[in-house]
């Protein structure tokens, strides 16, 4: 086709014909733009339909953004995006309690300017701030961090959020604080846990199996090289590390370690044991002694199970 006017009139006749039959729809989700582009070619379209999707935090893997059930009809506040280890601890911290006046949603950069999605508060910006027995931090997006901060208990952790009422208004953004009972601080989550820390508030009530399913969400991120393990490998690595980490620091080394021996030995040793038979097994350092139980042994087993 040769670039004309008669073909820029028949571009702006198809536009005209698709939102003359969306206007027929009543309803539309359409971003400012494009209804402020139908309203110059004289057609009255009704604002998007006003709903969002309820914030979700995002997992590392992926990096993606899932949205959540529908929210319309209801107080609503517009949350900013940041890496999921950030969002993870938010989300988490937001269960415990409603502090911010309305649900969390998703942000659509495209609606504003419609007049509903400019009058909902939103957040600009968050950043958690730690106390500990020898100072005072703030983490958010990119932010440095001690150079000798470790995992452990710390003294109190809390989310503030800078929220604005309107976004027109010209006021000054207002700080909520909210109480975090948890956050992971990785400097590496491609690889593993060895250089991310996790701070526990002195309340933190989590179980070892939710904190290593969060350090999945929050640090996960599986190597691509051709080179690489397979995915599945790889995840399922990553998961026994972190349900490793988790125990360590929820439960102590003893117990870490022997849960650790308890799960390579159901993953890597049960299977070759007889059906219905019992082995006992002795190891010290490299040295490992097996024989097989007798009745009695069997039962005891059995019934330790």
């Amino acid at each position: 086709m040769v670039q004309n006017s008669a073909l820029d009139a028949l571009r702006e006749a198809c536009e005209a014909a698709i939102f003359r039959t969306i206007a027929r729809e009543g309803h539309h989700r359409l971003s400012y733009t494009q209804w402020l582009r139908a309203r110059d070619l004289g057609i009255s379209l009704p604002e998007a339909a006003p709903f969002l999707h309820l914030w979700t935090p995002r997992i590392a893997e992926t990096n993606d953004i899932f949205p959540g059930e529908r929210i319309a009809g209801e107080p609503m506040i517009i949350m900013p995006t940041q890496s999921a280890n950030i969002e993870q601890c938010v989300n988490r911290a937001l269960k415990s309690g409603d502090g911010l006046g309305g649900s969390p949603v998703r942000a659509m950069p495209e609606f504003a300017g419609y007049g509903w999605y400019n009058a909902l508060p939103r957040v600009l910006g968050l950043s958690f701030q730690v106390e500990t027995d020898d100072e005072t931090f703030h983490y958010d997006e990119g932010a440095s961090v001690p150079e000798d901060l470790s995992s452990g208990r710390v003294g109190t952790i809390t989310l503030e959020l800078a929220a604005r009422a309107t976004a027109d208004s010209e006021e000054p953004a207002d700080i909520l604080a909210l109480p975090a009972d948890m956050l992971i601080v990785p400097t590496d989550c491609r690889s593993d846990l060895d250089d991310v820390a996790i701070l526990l508030g002195t309340d933190c009530a989590i179980t070892p199996g939710e904190l290593a399913s969060l350090l999945e969400a929050s640090c996960f991120w599986p190597n691509e090289d051709c080179d690489a393990d397979s995915h599945y490998t790889q995840q399922a690595a990553f998961e026994m590390q972190a349900r490793f980490a988790a125990n360590m620091l929820l439960l102590g080394e003893d117990a870490a370690v022997l849960e650790r021996v308890r799960e390579a030995m159901r993953q890597h040793v049960t299977w070759l044991i007889p059906k219905d038979r019992a082995i006992s097994m002795h190891a010290v350092n490299h040295l490992v002694e097996a024989v097989f139980a007798d009745n009695d042994d069997a039962l005891s087993v059995d019934a330790a199970e």
